[in-house]
């Protein structure tokens, strides 16, 4: 018998991670490492698993899901996020793998919800991410959204592309969640950034039309015309953000312009 561990990284998620821990009763260990939530979240994962980690707020997950791996102590990792569920098939299904031990990363869709409806077109559908892989196989970053790869001999699986394979993902709940985060990644992607023009004038619109034309977001509706405009909005901000940061010097650097400002006033006070 493998040993499984699941991982995952909490942040007020008490909304969420009852249900997400529900689903995780096959693994063999649960990993949680939380960043000081002010909600209930820590009380409710007690009652699952005692083991309970902190990490400092960094403003993305990536670096306390390093963090996890480290202390999960199995053989395999099973990834997921607080806002995620597995399936009962596919939680069979990742055991079997993990037993056959054929492939070092498994592959999984991920049925990504958002403002209410299963994204199943505009580039948001199968959204295959590794659930399950060995943990010796897994090299790190702390570049945001691109944390893990694995080593080029790592052999993978893909699971088929349906509903009974996939990770249920419920991801944003209304427009106001969506812009929050949106907000919130994009500040920390551009500080990983360099500015170009390329990336302020070009890729937010072609972005925009990829996601709504060639990868079909027209046949969700209105759904599908606000995601293309949500990820065009992503990419923009990106680009504006970066450029602050590279020209202006972020808040500090206007922090400090307003500061000498102030100080020319008060100065003619005195």
């Amino acid at each position: 018998m493998v040993d499984i561990s699941a991982t995952i990284v909490t942040l007020n998620e008490e909304e969420n991670i009852r249900d997400c821990l529900e689903t995780l009763t096959w693994c063999d260990e649960i990993i949680i490492v939380d960043s000081y939530s002010d909600d209930a979240t820590v009380e409710i994962a007690q009652e699952y698993t005692e083991n309970i980690f902190t990490y400092e707020r960094t403003g993305y997950g990536d670096p306390a899901r390093k963090k996890a791996l480290e202390e999960a102590s199995g053989e395999w990792i099973c990834m997921v996020d607080a806002d995620e569920m597995i399936p009962k098939q596919l939680a069979n299904q990742l055991r079997i793998e993990a037993e056959r031990g054929e492939y070092d990363v498994v592959y999984a869709p991920r049925m990504n919800f958002s403002l209410g409806k299963w994204i199943d077109a505009a580039g948001w559908w199968p959204d295959y991410r590794p659930v399950l892989y060995k943990k010796n196989e897994a090299r790190l970053s702390n570049t945001i959204h691109n944390f893990l790869s694995f080593n080029d001999s790592s052999t993978n699986l893909k699971l088929k592309p349906n509903e009974k394979n996939a990770v249920y993902h419920f991801n944003h709940t209304d427009i106001e969640d969506k812009l929050s985060r949106v907000n919130k990644y994009t500040t920390i992607e551009a500080e990983q950034a360099d500015f170009s023009y390329t990336q302020l004038f070009l890729k937010p619109p072609a972005e925009f039309v990829k996601r709504l034309f060639f990868q079909k977001g027209y046949r969700l509706g209105w759904h599908g015309l606000l995601l293309a405009i949500f990820q065009a909005l992503y990419k923009w901000l990106v680009a504006i953000k970066c450029w602050e940061i590279k020209h202006m010097g972020g808040i500090e650097g206007i922090t400090t312009i307003y500061d000498r400002e102030r100080s020319k006033i008060l100065n003619e006070w005195e």
